[in-house]
C-alpha cells in the first residue's frame, strides 16, 4: 500500500503511515527503510539518509539499506560514497543484482571504464533472467562504455539490438 502511494505522489499518505507504524514498532528495520524511501521521494534526501542510517544500526547484516543508500549517493552525484555503498552491500550479499549495477554505474562515473565494463559483462552473460529495465541498464551500460573505449560501432549495435528488442 505504501508503495502504491509513492508510485502515484501520494507522499503525505504514505508518511502518515509510516509515521504511526513507526510509532507502533520503533526498531523495524524495513519501516526505517521505507521511510527513507518516502523521503528520498519528497526530496528529503538528509532525512532519508538518517533513516537508512537507523535501518543499518538495526539489521547491518541486510544489502538493501546500502543498495538504497547508494541509488540515493548516485542521484546527489556522489559518486565515491555510492560505489563505497554499493561495495557494503556486494559484502552482504554477492550476488544481489542493484548492488552489482550500482557498482558499475559509479564506476563509470568516477572514470573506471574497465571496472564497469567488466560488471556489465558479467550481467549481460544472464540478461534474459532480468526484468525488461534491468536488461536496458545493462545493455546502455555496455553500449556507453564501449563509446568511451572508442568503439562506437560496438555502441550503435547494442542500442539497435536494443530498439529491435523493445519494437518486439
Amino acid at each position: 500500500m505504501l508503495l502504491a502511494q509513492l508510485s502515484v505522489d501520494r507522499i503525505m499518505d504514505a508518511d502518515n503511515q509510516l509515521t504511526e507504524l513507526l510509532s507502533k514498532y520503533p526498531d523495524n528495520p524495513y519501516l526505517f527503510l521505507a521511510k527513507a524511501l518516502e523521503r528520498f521521494a519528497a526530496a528529503d534526501t538528509r532525512t532519508a539518509l538518517e533513516y537508512l542510517d537507523r535501518s543499518q544500526e538495526a539489521a547491518n547484516d541486510r544489502a538493501v539499506s546500502f543498495v538504497i543508500r547508494g541509488e540515493i549517493q548516485l542521484r546527489l552525484f556522489q559518486f565515491e560514497k555510492a560505489l563505497a555503498s554499493f561495495e557494503d552491500a556486494l559484502q552482504r550479499d554477492d550476488k544481489n543484482v542493484r548492488a552489482l549495477l550500482g557498482k558499475a554505474h559509479a564506476s563509470y562515473r568516477l572514470g573506471d571504464y574497465s571496472n564497469a565494463e567488466q560488471i556489465y559483462q558479467v550481467l549481460y552473460g544472464s540478461l534474459s533472467s532480468f526484468s525488461a529495465d534491468q536488461q536496458a541498464e545493462i545493455q546502455n551500460g555496455l553500449a556507453m562504455t564501449a563509446l568511451e573505449r572508442g568503439d562506437s560501432a560496438k555502441s550503435v549495435e547494442i542500442w539497435n539490438q536494443m530498439k529491435k528488442s523493445n519494437s518486439e
